[in-house]
């Protein structure tokens, strides 16, 4: 005779299986639990769900497939999870976005478990419980997090943008001011074109100040994708630098780590948080003496491991159970919220990795960094297109769409030898000239206009002409909101980010008008 053993606290309750009481027990225990409890054959079809959200009927759920009401971009990591719990018999706990009440995104943290009949793994028992109002609060207090950094940020990216930026302009009014000498004298010319070099590799420099930038500014959702972890430490430490170079040195151990699986945007925080810990842990002036070093390394079971150690003041023995909870710092007022740790252990376990420290008070600290490598992921080629062989000096017909009369008649400018060049100030005059029955091998169409935004003539492109709207490409800035990076996210045109190079732009044009 077998019976279930549940243990709570101190006692033992027994049911035994024989009980006629047994059967409605259970049916009535699963049949008014507060969660969502599903049970999942092993190819992922929905075979019974105790309740459903609001506006769904059973017939809708049941023989569908349980990763239809995953949100689009964390079913990646949902199958992977999947996958554990049916060919190696794991127990999995992760956070999801998913379908609720009225077909509304919802969150909700799920328990994956293994379903056992006679030795085999016959499903999964899904237990999902409605976390939106927390996750919703947490996302508030991470974007507070990430203002505050990028806050305390302000005055080094300044003085990071500020250097290069004083070389361009030295630079230019140098050649500006001597036009007239230098198109007489020859040594004059070489000097200029010396110039002319270096304003545009300060030039290049601002601009990866602005990409590093905006890694950390993204206000989009936690989409879960394959990410160059050494890329996004990268950025971090070129936002950081100059805070960095007052107070130490800085090693880094790279070993070329394959991509992980995460959020380019989140990861950029952790790091961001992980390496300002390190530097306000070290005292100003004595650089010689102090060192940051960031290693990444694939450990036995086949993760990504990114350690962050520096030589500071450590971090107290009674500390250590502190070091992860909410509002809890040991740095001096003003230079953080106590948020930063925990918001980065939260971001980090989402992602199926792990966050821990050591520490030796007065020798410094230790982070490691645990995350997924994204083996199962296919890595999206820049501006959204694969290479392709194309004949340069293939002419075709071009509209240039956006507002900026600058930046159009610079596009008009270096464009207008290889093809043949049409401008439009802003989406009403572009659609005008395609009602008038003109065709165009390429559009090149700014995202961000006033009256008609690059999305709102994109459809009514799609209604006049769809084979014309997919020859649209997007020129952004990427500084939109989060329904255009949607969009962007949700269409197979190409996108090229300012700023860009001609030889990419050329490629580009080449590639769709064929």
């Amino acid at each position: 005779m077998k019976s279930l053993n549940i243990e709570k606290t101190n006692t033992t309750f027994s049911v035994m299986e024989n009980d006629p009481a047994y059967a409605p027990f259970l049916s009535t225990l699963v049949a008014n639990a507060p969660d969502y409890i599903c049970h999942v054959d092993r190819n992922g079809k929905m075979r019974y769900v105790n309740r459903l959200p609001e506006g769904l009927k059973s017939e809708d759920v049941i023989g569908t497939d349980w990763i239809d009401f995953v949100a689009t971009e964390s079913q990646v990591k949902v199958k992977e999870l999947f996958r554990l719990v049916i060919e190696k018999g794991q127990l999995v706990d992760y956070e999801t976005l998913g379908t609720g009440h009225n077909n509304a995104p919802a969150w909700y943290a799920v328990r994956l478990a293994p379903i056992h009949v006679e030795n085999k793994i016959v499903g999964a028992v899904l237990i999902a419980r409605d976390i939106t109002e927390k996750k919703q609060t947490e996302m508030q207090l991470i974007t507070a997090d990430r203002m505050a950094s990028t806050g305390l940020l302000v005055a080094s990216v300044a003085h990071e943008i500020n250097n290069p930026l004083a070389a361009v302009l030295l630079n230019l009014e140098m050649i500006l001011g001597n036009q007239s000498e230098i198109t007489k004298e020859p040594s004059l010319q070489a000097r200029a074109q010396e110039k002319i070099k270096a304003a545009y590799r300060s030039a290049e420099t601002i601009a990866q100040i602005v990409k590093d930038l905006q890694v950390f500014s993204y206000e989009e959702k936690d989409r879960i994708a394959a990410v160059d972890i050494e890329h996004v430490i990268d950025s971090a430490l070129r936002i950081a630098g100059n805070q960095l170079q007052q107070r130490a040195r800085l090693t880094k151990n790279f070993s070329g780590l394959p991509a992980v699986l995460g959020n380019e945007a989140r990861l950029g925080q952790v790091f961001l948080n992980l390496i300002l810990n390190a530097v306000h842990a070290i005292n100003e002036g004595q650089v010689d003496q102090n060192e940051i070093v960031i290693s990444t390394q694939r450990n036995e079971n086949n993760q990504a491991i990114v350690s962050v150690r520096d030589t500071g003041e450590g971090v107290p023995e009674s500390c250590y159970d502190k070091v992860f909870n909410p509002f809890f710092t040991t740095k001096p007022k003003g230079l953080g919220t106590g948020l930063g740790l925990s918001i980065c252990k939260r971001i980090i376990t989402n992602f199926g990795g792990s966050i821990e420290f050591k520490s030796q008070l007065g020798r410094g600290t230790e982070f490691f960094v645990t995350l997924p490598l994204a083996a199962l992921v296919d890595k999206a080629p820049l501006n959204g297109s694969e290479e392709t062989e194309v004949n340069d000096n293939d002419r075709s017909t071009v509209l240039i769409v956006d507002d900026e009369v600058t930046f159009r008649n610079v596009l008009e400018g270096v464009l207008t030898d290889d093809h043949d060049i049409s401008t439009a100030e802003n989406g009403n005059e572009a659609l005008e000239l395609l009602k008038q029955g003109l065709r165009y091998d390429v559009i090149i169409c700014d995202i961000m206009m006033p009256q008609m935004s690059g999305v709102e003539l994109y459809d009514k492109v799609k209604e006049l002409d769809s084979q014309q709207a997919d020859k649209m490409v997007f020129i952004t800035g990427a500084a939109f909101n989060p329904s255009m990076r949607s969009f962007l996210e949700s269409i197979k045109n190409k996108k090229l980010e300012k700023p860009f190079r001609l030889k990419d732009l050329r490629k580009l044009i080449n590639s769709i008008s064929k």
